[in-house]
């Protein structure tokens, strides 16, 4: 909830801006790359809390359905649109906008690692036309806190190798797991319909399986529960 209110403590400033002497409603654009509960969550929670404070505008609400080339086709779209505001729900979504709105205000949201993923070159500060809120999990007090429920040896980890954030945060779970003295079994996939062929593959090897906020892995978790 704090992440959302944020969110929306930069666009009341940014539509205030937008909206002086401008007589149409401005249109935000909503891209996400996904359908999951916490990207869904995002997307209602910036509606819901632009209509509670009555700021009038007009949402284009667009899903990439996990797909990269349909993201750019929503960033062009929106250009062509001119959206006065562009919003990025996680990471491939966020670095489509970036890459093909150039003169349009972009808001990244649910995206673990801004800097190495391009949108930003400083945690300190946005762009000219790019800011948002990352959502980096404390990786470590996460494992630890498995470790204290359940001790293990061997952990898995299933993410997406073409997701920025799904690698960024493979990498640090891979180094929590050798200061731990724990063994990561890593498998990973390029869509959803891969998660759950993944999880079958590891399952056998470890004793636990550890879930990043990696949006392909998330839309398909009931596969790996269900494994």
């Amino acid at each position: 909830m704090k992440i959302i209110k944020n969110l929306i403590f930069i666009f009341a400033i940014l539509i205030f801006i937008l909206s002086c002497g401008v007589k149409s409603k401005p249109v935000i654009g909503i891209a996400k790359i996904v359908s999951h509960p916490a990207l869904d969550a995002v997307e209602k929670g910036i509606q819901d809390e632009l209509n509670e404070k009555k700021i009038d505008v007009v949402f284009n609400l667009q899903n990439a359905n996990g797909d990269i080339n349909t993201a750019i086709l929503i960033a062009k779209k929106f250009k062509k649109g001119k959206v006065k505001i562009a919003v990025g729900i996680a990471t491939p979504t966020a670095q489509a906008l970036v890459k093909e709105l150039k003169n349009t205000i972009v808001v990244f949201s649910a995206v673990t690692d801004p800097v190495k993923a391009g949108l930003v070159s400083s945690l300190e500060k946005g762009e000219k036309y790019v800011t948002g809120i990352s959502d980096m999990t404390p990786v470590k007090e996460q494992i630890l806190l498995l470790t204290k429920i359940k001790p293990i040896k061997k952990l898995g980890l299933i993410y997406s190798s073409h997701e920025d954030n799904a690698v960024a945060l493979a990498n640090i779970t891979r180094n929590v797991c050798k200061e731990l003295g724990i063994e990561l079994v890593e498998a990973t996939v390029s869509s959803t319909a891969e998660v759950k062929q993944a999880a079958l593959s590891i399952i056998k090897r470890v004793e636990a399986i550890y879930v990043t906020t990696d949006n392909t892995v998330v839309a398909a978790l009931s596969g790996i529960t269900e494994v």
